[in-house]
């Protein structure tokens, strides 16, 4: 009798709790790159990140798989000027997140998401461009040559925050509907000031 009272106390607990949302930690790691020809000023160094997603809460998280695109790249000169948000180059991307089998309120918990336990992760991977001066000061909407830290902001959610809500409500018992904007740590790269550029269109 004890333990069904603490079972029903527990997922009361987590369903009046559904609206609380649980830490989601952001990682990436650099897996390759390349520098792309520009002008006689600017290059581009394109590099191919792998993102890890996990969970440091207690409360699972419900995460759409399709959690791979950057909506903004951010570069500082040090990690503290990273976590102080004092970055040197902060570019806002436009861009246009497929969902493939479109989403809605009939939408079932299937393998398009993924359930993150406590410290369980999730991994996927992206590409970003940072554009760099070749030589000499960098200009406006450039870094230059050098160390540099990386971080990037992520959608995690293809649709509207109302669908998300109707469906995080509805899959309560389950986990939390992750939904929002992520940020990733600030990593470490470096852009070489002697390259060969390619073409990489």
């Amino acid at each position: 009798m004890i333990s069904l009272l603490l079972l029903v106390t527990t997922l009361l607990t987590f369903a009046t709790d559904s609206s609380t949302p649980p830490a989601l930690k952001v990682e990436t790691q650099l897996l390759g790159g390349k520098y792309c020809a520009g002008d006689d000023e600017v290059a581009t160094h394109l590099m191919r990140l792998r993102v890890r997603y996990t969970n440091t809460s207690a409360k699972p998280i419900i995460l759409y798989k399709g959690s791979n695109v950057v909506t903004t790249v951010m570069v500082s000169k040090s990690a503290a000027d990273a976590v102080a948000r004092r970055h040197e180059l902060s570019l806002p991307l436009t861009t246009y997140q497929a969902s493939g089998r479109p989403l809605s309120e009939t939408t079932r918990l299937d393998n398009r998401f993924v359930i993150l336990r406590k410290g369980a992760s999730f991994e996927t991977t992206v590409e970003v461009a940072v554009p760099f001066a070749k030589k000499g000061e960098a200009p406006a909407g450039t870094v230059a040559a050098g160390e540099h830290f990386l971080q990037v902001q992520l959608a995690t959610w293809p649709e509207s925050a109302e669908l998300a809500e109707t469906l995080r409500k509805r899959w309560r018992l389950r986990g939390y509907l992750w939904s929002g904007i992520t940020e990733s740590g600030p990593m470490r790269f470096k852009i070489d000031n002697q390259v060969q550029t390619i073409d990489c269109h």
